[in-house]
């Protein structure tokens, strides 16, 4: 009548049958045979030796105070479709437990778990009940359960462990009690793959571990993630958006490459990954739901290579600084609702894309609705971070100051919108370190920064690199003592303090399109010679687009992009004055542009690495300095004038091509060097010239040849002009082109020109109007000089007066009279 005793080791099994329960009274759970006792009416008797098997005749209890568990090297445990009710305070395991007949399991009490290779066998036609105050378990478990949960009020959903997040997988339907509350307590990895219903339940997510929600679940009550991660794999994965979710600090909720519609979060500190409270996962997430900030320094993130969009409101209870935490450069956060959070942004670790930065007091945008300067303060990265803020907008103004907040690396700014962005405010930088500023973007807009650059320091400086294709303009009074790097792309300059203050480097590497820029058109910039100049470009350095400015530093003529190209366009003009050399072989200064204004080049080009000079482009420059280079002297378009106190001596070649010219007129002589070259074109009759008007022209060392384009027909090619040659006045050697010879004392002793021998009735005929002159306009057989209708070549057909306008010649009519049949 007290129960029943058994004294003896059971090997084979263990059959329980008539209500009977099984309760341990020892601790065994790494026991393979464990000491248990068998009480009817719950009174204590001995101990006896667990078997490997248990079946069940009947609905059955097990249950006691302490750990048992299921176990041995194949345990099993067939329930014969009965229904086994976990009973007792204590814990019970089954382990690596084969399942077969499934019933149902009923937790009342104590903890139920199911651990490593248990198969539970069965369909969500099997339920699992778990109750107030108990606990269903999973250890490791390698086997997804396909069996209905029945979680009552009180209920625990429990992981203790995972090896991998597909452990630990609850796949079948979860039911909630109406109006319950049911912890899901993940200390290692949980998944819930079944859909969970339940009206006006609720979750709450404790303890560190991470679990995955993959169903498409109904429940209307409020999900609280306390601790840990909430994973969330499909859109509905939180039920329904009657009652939203919140996330304690500490906490988080990571988006998984989805779209979570309509629900409203309340989200606070860091997510204890560091990411946010509301993170990305993976891919492309988007929340559509408002967003309410409880605490300072809450983070909104993504993880590395995710993008996480939040176009709902984000909020705040008071004036928290929001963090955006994109985790590196591969990661976005897109914060694009009409945000009305009232305290400072913080953009830490990857790229912010907005398209309204907004002002202070100017309502709600990207970055809140702010209504003082701190508040409104936008603090790039902290510590060692760095912070990338995109813009994709349409242009704006905007007043928020920029604080470099970290203490090395520092911040990005990317213009890839349209129209102007424009920051007004000084920037400032309160971390301590030296940082840098990179500016990005597209060519479809400009940024602009108008207020003042600074340091942190005397030691911690900042220093500003241009990268990507588009065109930021400086414009502020700055006084950052950083180095300065046009990697790409245009830097604009509007005044001389732009590139801040202090001894530096500018170094401006860059292929395509890329240089640095002044506009002088509010005023003239004089660049000091405290920078120098790191410069190698083939398409240009440094431009002049406006205004008559000055640079005084010096240039080396670095390995890189090839040439050192300087461009003067427009109706300004550049002054070099430093001197420029060249630190590897193979350098070209080249001076370009379309400017015809007083571009010069008042300091010495060097010989170190035996550059070259180039001219090109449409304008005019001059060179002021004795050079000293041994290279060539390229003139391939435009003029280049040697100032009266400027040389090229030291070159060792002098090319001209048609069209272009070499002005010498303001030396009293000029010697040509060994080797010249000039061009030809036949197409534009043009040749290339050596000016040398009313001065001395030295030639008897030079070796001409020419470089011909097109079939040469003009009468004349004026290749020099002179007020005398010195020496043997002849060049050194020269074979003129066929058709034509080499005329020293052309036009009366002052040019030298190449005219066309046996020249046709055509050439002597425009000759005698228009001797010595070259100009295709003038002489060639299409022009028109007089402008009376007639072109040359009718007005020599006729016997005409090209220079006349009233003589056109012999002309035939046909006169019918008209008395004559018609």
């Amino acid at each position: 009548g007290e129960g029943i005793c058994i004294d003896t080791s059971i090997a084979g099994g263990f059959f329980l049958n008539r209500g009977w329960w099984i309760a341990s009274e020892g601790n065994g759970s790494s026991s393979p045979n464990l000491l248990v006792q068998i009480n009817r009416h719950g009174h204590v008797t001995r101990e006896i030796q667990l078997p490997a098997t248990l079946d069940l005749g009947a609905d059955a209890s097990i249950g006691g105070a302490n750990r048992w568990d299921l176990r041995n090297s194949t345990p099993t445990l067939d329930m014969g479709g009965f229904t086994l009710t976990k009973a007792g305070a204590n814990y019970i395991g089954l382990v690596a437990v084969g399942v077969s007949n499934p019933g149902d399991i009923d937790v009342t009490e104590g903890t139920f778990s199911i651990q490593t290779g248990t198969t539970m066998g069965g369909t969500s036609a099997n339920t699992i009940t778990v109750r107030n105050g108990a606990i269903l378990s999973s250890w490791q478990a390698a086997n997804q359960v396909d069996w209905s949960l029945d979680l009552k009020n009180g209920a625990t959903l429990q992981s203790e462990s995972a090896a991998a997040d597909t452990n630990n997988t609850w796949a079948g339907p979860v039911t909630l009690e109406n109006s319950g509350t049911v912890t899901i307590d993940a200390v290692g990895t949980m998944t819930l793959s079944g859909d969970i219903s339940g009206t006006g339940s609720a979750i709450n997510k404790n303890s560190g571990g991470s679990v995955f929600v993959s169903g498409t679940n109904s429940y209307t009550g409020l999900t609280s993630v306390n601790a840990g991660a909430l994973i969330l794999r499909n859109a509905s994965a939180l039920g329904t958006t009657a009652a939203g979710t919140t996330v304690a600090n500490g906490a988080r909720v990571e988006v998984d490459n989805l779209t979570i519609t309509g629900e409203d979060i309340t989200v606070a500190g860091n997510g204890g990954n560091f990411f946010g409270a509301l993170q990305a996962r993976a891919g492309t997430a988007v929340w559509t739901g408002d967003v309410s900030v409880t605490a300072d320094q809450t983070r909104i993130g993504a993880q590395a290579g995710a993008s996480l969009e939040v176009s709902g409101v984000i909020s705040s209870t008071s004036n928290h600084t929001v963090v955006f935490r994109p985790a590196d450069l591969t990661t976005t956060v897109i914060p694009s609702g009409a945000n009305t959070y009232t305290g400072p942004t913080s953009i830490v670790g990857g790229v912010v894309e907005v398209s309204d930065i907004g002002s202070i007091a100017g309502g709600p945008s990207n970055f809140g609705s702010s209504s003082t300067v701190a508040d409104g303060t936008i603090h790039m990265s902290v510590n060692g971070a760095t912070g990338y803020l995109r813009y994709i907008g349409t242009g704006e103004t905007t007043d928020r100051v920029v604080n470099l907040n970290a203490t090395t690396n520092g911040a990005y700014l990317d213009q890839s919108g349209t129209g102007l962005l424009k920051f007004t405010s000084d920037f400032t930088a309160t971390g301590a370190g030296s940082k840098n500023i990179a500016l990005l973007g597209s060519t479809d807009g400009v940024g602009e920064i108008a207020g003042a650059v600074v340091d942190n320091s005397g030691t911690n400086t900042t220093r500003i690199t241009k990268e990507g294709t588009g065109t930021w303009v400086l414009s502020g009074n700055n006084t950052f003592t950083g180095t300065v790097t046009v990697a790409n792309g245009v830097l604009r300059i509007t005044n001389s303090n732009a590139l801040g203050l202090g001894t530096k480097n500018v170094t401006i590497n860059a292929s395509a399109n890329k240089w640095l820029e002044l506009d002088g058109s509010g005023g003239a910039i004089t660049l000091g010679s405290n920078l120098s100049f790191q410069s190698s470009g083939i398409n240009g350095v440094v431009r002049n687009i406006a205004g008559d400015n000055v640079i005084e530093g010096t240039f080396t003529m670095t390995l890189g992009n090839g040439n050192t190209k300087i461009i003067s366009d427009n109706a300004g003009s550049l002054t070099l004055n430093g001197d420029i050399a060249a630190n590897t072989s193979g350098r070209v200064l080249d001076l370009s542009g379309d400017s015809v204004a007083n571009n010069a080049f008042n300091g010495v080009l060097s010989n170190a690495s035996t550059p070259s000079l180039a001219k090109t482009g449409t304008g005019v420059w001059t060179l002021n300095g004795a050079n000293l280079y041994a290279g060539a002297t390229t003139v391939s378009g435009g003029t280049l004038v040697i100032g009266a106190t400027g040389s090229i001596d030291a070159s060792a070649s002098l090319e001209v091509a048609a069209g272009a010219e070499l002005d010498t007129t303001a030396k009293s002589s000029h010697t040509l060097p060994g080797t010249v070259t000039i061009g030809l074109d036949g197409d534009t009759d043009t040749s290339g010239l050596i000016d040398a008007t009313g001065q001395e022209l030295v030639i008897d060392a030079a070796n001409v040849t020419f470089s011909v384009t097109g079939t040469l027909d003009a009468p004349v090619y004026v290749l020099a002009n002179y007020d005398s040659i010195s020496g043997t006045a002849e060049f050194a050697s020269v074979t003129p082109p066929s058709g034509y010879t080499l005329d020293y004392a052309y036009n009366s002793g002052t040019q030298i020109a190449l005219v066309k021998t046996a020249g046709s009735a055509y050439d002597t005929w425009v000759d005698t109007y228009f001797p010595g002159e070259t100009d295709p306009a003038i002489i060639g057989k299409d022009a028109d000089p007089d402008g009376d209708g007639a072109n040359n070549l009718l007005e020599f057909a006729l016997n005409g007066n090209p220079d006349d306008g009233s003589n056109n010649g012999l002309y035939a009519s046909l006169v019918q009279d008209a008395s004559a049949p018609a």
